[in-house]
Order: structure tokens, then C-alpha cells, then sequence
């Protein structure tokens, strides 16, 4: 068994598995609690080779005999979980433990080790604080939507009660502050999932759930909105619509909008019954719409949108001073103007400085609170603090662990430092969660499946990115569309870098550095851009400082 040779003994090894499951600071659900247990005792017992996705998903997870991995990712995710409340606890309480368990990569077989030295107090220092009892809240509220059942469905709409609650969870992921399980998350549990399972398993905060019902001429929904934990009804409403055939899918998305806006608007049902941990409510509701418009603006990233969007978010942080998401949205508003090299001296003669201020109070104001933390990330990546950034970003993806953005933002930035191991799941898992979430993350899964050489996986990610004002979405079409010959559509894609950014081939390696990417990915992409016909000048800042 995968065991270190450090005269470790069986009985040791199970006092320091009862250490971590009695811990506070080992912050993992009971499913995965009885997830460590298993695959330790298996591979204490001799059977390391048993430890498959299947028997952990049966021996542990409940999933019935004919659980199939390639369908079910249920074991993949759990493990990912599993190795993040892992990390977490070893640089908490557990930091001088003696023997510490390790999940690797790509296998469900633990491998246990002696731990040679503690965590020095130097690595310690810009670590999450060690403390008894530490308890890293999850920002709440957390929101499972389950399947709406069907009430006399016409057979021509066998489909549209799953479509409705699709719908609801895109909308509700467009609202900060709110943590809502994705719609494949939703379809693993299954209909027949209860309350205890959900609450048990996913630690649910609130289940909303009720039944859609179409004829000819007519479309009702019954919504209810309960408490997990208690099960007590917080609020049902009906809403129902007259429609002809052709208004159908028009009325649907009127109703699930209208749903949304009910429970998710700054004083609506959710945040009237739930404490909200990103810091007080704004006290204007025009802040609250600037911050809304804010997010509207990272769709687009359109230029002509930043000077007027700053100006308000500036004005909100002076009239909503404790208004932490607003100090969190301008942080990140002057990063991407440094990103996107927006001219802000307007506002301000350093927008990195800003930013990182901005990132700071926001922390000070709301502890708590991921999307302060993710300010801080960005800040620091373009001030060429990448090790701050992860650490940062890190930080918030621990605070909520199901806020996809984060998610996606962490993820993207290990892709960029082609850490792909980190990247991938962290990426797929947000867009598994939120199918809704704006495109320019998928650069990182298409920078994944292009440095692979999986051309075609990479093409089709690329055509998802979106944020057309932006030159790297149509870099990475360019590059995957020239390796699979598709001239047309490589010169395409040119044409849009050149119409962006007319230079852009005289600057694209020392553009690529300073955003941080590694230095293998600027070989591909420069060869790339080269094959789909993109001038590169030669005299260009050369890789060999990039580390």
C-alpha cells in the first residue's frame, strides 16, 4: 500500500483519521467524512486496488448497482472536495500533524504520509490564521432548485418543466452574494431526492421546488421556497399566464424572470429571511443597480461602458460606505482597465493601487465575504503578484465553495500558468454548476485542450468565449481553426485581432508575459497566430526571462 516507509504503524494511522474527522478545521461534509474513512480503511485492509469510482460511489455515496462514471460524475467532484477540505485543514489545526493523508490526482487510493517537517512558521505567515475552532462560514444563502413536477403537461412539452428550472438556476446565478447548485448537480440527486438528503449531503440552505402545468392555452407555475434544515414554507405564490402556442417559451422565461426577482432582488424573500455574510445591505437601491450593472459590463467588457460605470461605483463607495460588494466590483472594475488597457486617468494616476485598496476595505468591511478576496486575486495578478493572487482567490474559493465565479477565476488562473491538474476540474465543475456563466473562462479550457492538441475540443470552446470587443477570443479560434485547416475561419479571426488591435502582432509576446502566461503556452500561441496568417513581428521581447 501506498505508505510511507517511516515505521508508521495501523494503529497510528487510525488515531490521526479520528484527529481529522473530530476536527472543526477538517471542514468536509459526513458523505465525504465517510468518503476519507472508506478509502483509508480499504487500503489499511490490503484492498487499494478496490478503490475505484464505482465502489465509492455504492459503498459510500448510496449510488444504486448500475452507477455508471462516465455518466455520473458524482465521485470525481466529491473527491475534489475532499482534497480541498484536506488542503485546508493541513495549513490550519493540522499543520504540525505527524501523518498526513494525501488524495492525488487522478486516483481515489490515499497515500499516507510521514510528515518530514512541520509547516515552518515563514510558509505560515501569509496563510490563513491557525486557531482552535476556526470556523470558516460559507457564505450563504445556499440554494438548491429542485425538479419542478409536471401537472398536465401537453406531450409536445415533455421536456419543459426540466427547461423551467433550468431557467430559474441562470437566473439566480446572475445575483451575487446568492450560492445556487447547478442544474447538473440538480439532476444527480434526482427526483426523488428528500430534504434530509439534500441538506445532508450538499449542506443546502434553502430548497426551492414546486410544479409547472401547460394545456393549450395556458401556463401555470406553483413555486414554494422552504427552509432545509427545518422545512418550514417561507413563501409560495402561484403565477399563471394565458398564452397561445407560438408565446409558449416567451412566457416561460416572463415567469421563471419574475421568480427570480421575487426571491433575489436586494429586499426580496431571500434576503429578508437570510443573514447575509458579504457585509450590510446597500442602504440606496441605486447602489445595489450599479452593482447589477456592473456585472452586465463583464459580459461585455465594452470600453464605452467603463468611464461611466467607475463614476457611479465611485459615488456608491462614498454614499454606501460599508457596502463591501461595491468596494469588491470598482477593485475589479480598475483591474480589468488594466487588463484591457482602458484609460482611467480620470480617476485615478494608478488603477492597480485603487484596485487593491479598494480589495482592502472590502475584506476590513466583510470579512467573509469570496468576492472580496476574488477583488484582491485580480489586483494582485496584474500587479505581478501571482502567488498573492491564487492565495487570494484560494482564500474566497474556501470561503464559498460553490460560487462559481470564484471558482472560474481560480481555475482560469491556474490554466494561465498551465497548471492544469488545478485548472480543469476547478473549470468544468463551475460551468457544470452554472451553465448560465459568462464565456471568457472558457479560454482556459480551450488553452487546455490546444496545448494537448486536441484542436477540435479547443475550437469548440473557443467559439463560446464571447466578449467580442476583447482580441483572445478570437486569438484562441484563430490558432485551433489554423491547426485543423479551416483557413476561412483562422483568416476570419485575424481579421477581428487586426480590427481590435491593428498592432497587435507587433506586441503579442510581451502582451501575453505581462498577463502572466507560461511561457510554453506563448510558444503554441505564437506559432498558432503565425499559421492562421497573423503578422508577428520578430522583434518582440524575448521568453527567456519568463520563467
Amino acid at each position: 500500500m501506498s505508505i510511507a516507509d517511516d515505521g508508521m504503524h495501523e494503529g497510528d494511522i487510525r488515531e490521526q483519521l479520528s484527529t481529522i474527522l473530530a476536527s472543526n478545521d477538517f471542514d468536509a461534509s459526513q458523505r465525504n467524512r465517510n468518503f476519507l474513512s472508506y478509502v483509508v480503511d480499504e487500503l489499511l485492509a490490503g484492498r487499494g486496488d478496490r478503490v475505484k469510482a464505482y465502489n465509492v460511489a455504492t459503498s459510500v455515496f448510496g449510488r444504486s448497482p448500475d452507477f455508471d462514471p462516465q455518466v455520473d460524475s458524482i465521485v470525481r467532484i466529491e473527491a475534489s472536495r475532499l482534497r480541498r477540505s484536506l488542503k485546508h485543514y493541513y495549513l490550519t489545526s493540522g499543520c504540525d500533524d505527524p501523518i498526513r493523508f494525501v488524495l492525488p490526482k487522478g486516483t481515489y487510493v490515499p497515500t499516507i504520509e510521514s510528515a518530514k517537517l512541520p509547516v515552518s512558521a515563514q510558509k505560515q505567515e501569509n496563510k490563513l490564521p491557525s486557531k482552535p475552532n476556526q470556523n470558516f462560514g460559507i457564505k450563504g444563502p445556499r440554494i438548491f432548485v429542485s425538479l419542478f413536477e409536471d401537472e398536465g403537461v401537453n406531450l409536445d412539452c415533455r421536456d419543459f418543466a426540466h427547461d423551467f428550472m433550468r431557467n430559474l438556476i441562470v437566473g439566480l446565478t446572475r445575483f451575487a452574494g446568492l450560492c445556487v447548485f447547478g442544474s447538473d448537480t440538480v439532476v444527480n440527486f434526482g427526483s426523488d431526492a428528500d430534504r434530509e438528503q439534500i441538506r445532508e449531503e450538499l449542506e443546502a440552505d434553502l430548497l426551492l421546488f414546486g410544479s409547472v402545468s401547460v394545456t393549450n392555452d395556458s401556463f401555470s407555475v406553483k413555486a414554494i421556497l422552504a427552509d432545509a434544515k427545518t422545512g418550514q414554507y417561507l413563501w409560495a405564490e402561484t403565477f399563471h399566464k394565458q398564452l397561445r402556442t407560438e408565446t409558449l417559451i416567451q412566457a416561460r422565461d416572463e415567469i421563471a424572470d419574475k421568480v427570480v426577482r421575487t426571491l433575489a432582488q436586494p429586499y426580496g424573500v431571500v434576503y429578508s429571511r437570510v443573514h447575509h455574510m458579504d457585509g450590510p445591505l446597500p442602504k440606496h437601491l441605486q447602489s445595489y443597480e450599479a452593482v447589477n450593472r456592473y456585472y452586465d459590463f463583464c459580459r461585455t467588457y465594452d470600453v464605452r461602458l467603463c468611464d461611466k460605470l467607475i463614476a457611479e461605483l465611485e459615488r456608491v463607495v462614498v454614499e454606501d460606505p460599508h457596502y463591501s460588494e461595491a468596494h469588491a466590483c470598482l477593485s475589479q472594475l480598475y483591474s480589468n482597465a488594466v487588463r484591457f488597457n482602458y484609460d482611467v486617468r480620470a480617476f485615478t494616476s494608478d488603477p492597480l493601487q485603487r484596485a487593491l485598496e479598494l480589495a482592502d476595505d472590502s475584506i476590513e468591511i466583510a470579512p467573509s465575504s469570496n468576492t472580496a478576496h476574488h477583488a484582491r486575486g485580480l489586483a494582485c495578478w496584474y500587479a505581478g503578484d501571482t502567488a498573492g493572487c491564487i492565495e487570494a482567490l484560494e482564500t474566497g474559493h474556501r470561503l464559498n465553495p460553490n460560487d462559481t465565479n470564484t471558482m472560474a477565476e481560480l481555475g482560469h488562473r491556474y490554466a494561465l500558468l498551465a497548471d492544469w491538474d488545478q485548472a480543469v476540474p476547478l473549470l468544468e465543475e463551475s460551468y457544470a454548476r452554472n451553465p448560465g456563466q459568462r464565456g471568457e473562462f472558457r479560454i482556459g479550457l480551450s488553452l487546455y485542450y490546444y496545448s494537448s492538441g486536441q484542436y477540435e475540443r479547443a475550437l469548440i470552446e473557443a467559439r463560446k468565449i464571447g466578449a467580442q470587443a476583447q482580441v483572445y477570443c478570437h486569438v484562441m479560434i484563430a490558432v485551433s481553426a489554423a491547426q485543423l485547416g479551416r483557413t476561412a475561419e483562422s483568416y476570419e479571426a485575424v481579421k477581428k485581432i487586426l480590427a481590435i488591435d491593428g498592432s497587435y502582432g507587433t506586441r503579442i509576446t510581451k502582451d501575453l508575459m505581462q498577463r502572466h502566461v507560461s511561457a510554453n503556452l506563448i510558444e503554441q500561441l505564437i506559432e498558432g497566430v503565425r499559421r492562421a496568417g497573423l503578422h508577428v513581428s520578430p522583434r518582440q521581447v524575448s521568453l527567456a526571462s519568463v520563467s
